[in-house]
């Protein structure tokens, strides 16, 4: 949510402002950041009093969709690439429009391939807590999930074990490419790789037993 001087602000003027905040833009982080300039996270220095030069970086804005405008306030929906930094976005988009604004909320609907869908609240997490422990793992999602755009790779016993033991295996009658891999059982192991026909293990998520 962009909270703007209380000036008239038209939908079209808006529009013809967003418009350069599409794609891909240079952005300076804010001084209130984790990012660290010469071993000091920025947000340390600020609450000390000190600003200090910053590097604008290259992010990208996939889109900006205005939801509704309730002067002062302008609501809109953003996807980004990450690195992005919203409270920046909004506070540059004021600026263009000969103003002064700032970010008064903002609401995270994705993550990645993460959405709310898959998000608990406090209130949620601590009465599974309170009901014990497989109620608390129930809650978590497999390491798998985050790796579902990659393609299955199911092994065989004998090239699991290869695997497991950071040996290559040759000739793997499979396209070059990454892949996520599961044994024979359906268990997730980790990620893998195949280049020239050269099945190599990238990282194991699992324990030899």
């Amino acid at each position: 949510v962009l909270e703007t001087h209380p000036v008239a602000v038209t939908l079209e003027a808006l529009e013809a402002a967003l418009e350069p905040f599409r794609g891909d833009i240079q952005q300076i982080p804010p001084m209130y950041s984790a990012l660290k300039v010469n071993g000091q996270k920025l947000c340390d220095l600020a609450r000390a009093g000190k600003t200090v030069e910053r590097k604008a970086r290259r992010v990208e804005i996939f889109s900006i969709c205005i939801e509704e405008i309730a002067l002062p306030r302008v609501t809109m929906t953003v996807e980004c690439s990450k690195g992005t930094y919203i409270r920046t976005l909004l506070e540059d988009l004021a600026a263009a429009m000969g103003q002064l604004g700032t970010m008064s909320a903002l609401r995270r609907t994705r993550a990645g391939l993460f959405t709310e869908a898959d998000a608990h609240t406090v209130e949620e997490i601590l009465a599974a807590k309170q009901a014990g422990p497989d109620a608390l793992q129930a809650l978590l999602l497999p390491v798998e999930r985050v790796f579902d755009p990659l393609p299955l790779l199911t092994v065989e016993e004998r090239t699991a074990a290869h695997l497991y033991n950071g040996c290559p295996t040759s000739h793997y009658p499979a396209p070059d490419g990454r892949y996520r891999v599961r044994d024979g059982e359906g268990r997730f192991l980790g990620l893998a790789k195949i280049t020239g026909g050269v099945l190599r293990v990238e990282k194991l998520f699992v324990e030899r037993t």
